[in-house]
């Protein structure tokens, strides 16, 4: 190895000495080591102060740019978040008003996202029940139609086949006075040779 070199001396400079600078001095002594530092570090006090008020000023200001710039991505985001809840009210209102046409989901993974997915799905199934019960009542009507017009038939052929009871018993009527008032003698037989009727004229005849 090398010899031990012997440590240096420690120079102090005295404020008097240099007025305008500060002097501050540190030895850092490596121990046991053959090696010994001496670091001296002077600075001008307007120097230090200027540089020191600069940095601050400059925080400052980065800090209030960062607030700005937090406070317009705060009212930005704000502004979406009400608008995308804004077009779901609308969708939900449509909905209620009984406007089932599909609808733009929002883009969104998060919650107001699993909502917008939510509206829609109902929206969908609420659609398909209105095409289905629209669907049955067609089918009903065109059911009630057909039952209709069966039952319409069916009361003319009611009335026609009265109006007919009706001539066949004038018929009767007519025919009946005239067998029973007429001085004709009317005998109706049975096949066993049984006389069923007689009129008041075959009375008399008899």
């Amino acid at each position: 190895g090398w010899p031990a070199r012997p440590k240096p001396p420690i120079m102090t400079v005295a404020p008097s000495a240099i007025p305008a600078f500060r002097a501050a001095t540190s030895a850092l002594d490596a121990g046991k080591s053959e090696y010994s530092w001496v670091i001296s570090v002077a600075a001008d006090d307007h120097e230090f102060e200027g540089q020191t008020r600069s940095n601050l000023t400059k925080v400052i200001g980065l800090g209030f740019l960062t607030v700005l710039g937090a406070i317009a991505l705060t009212a930005w985001l704000a502004r979406r978040l009400v608008g995308d809840i804004r077009k779901v009210k609308q969708v939900a209102e449509r909905i209620g008003g009984g406007d089932l046409s599909p609808s733009t989901t929002l883009q969104r993974t998060d919650e107001l996202g699993l909502l917008s997915q939510s509206v829609e799905t109902m929206r969908a199934q609420l659609a398909q029940s209105h095409e289905i019960a629209s669907q049955h009542a067609h089918e009903l009507e065109e059911r009630v139609q057909v039952r209709t017009q069966e039952l319409t038939q069916r009361n003319v052929e009611l009335q026609a086949e009265v109006a007919a009871r009706a001539r066949a018993q004038s018929v009767a009527h007519t025919l009946s006075m005239a067998v029973s008032e007429g001085e004709a003698a009317v005998y109706i037989v049975n096949q066993a040779g049984f006389i069923t009727y007689s009129n008041p004229g075959a009375s008399q005849l008899s």
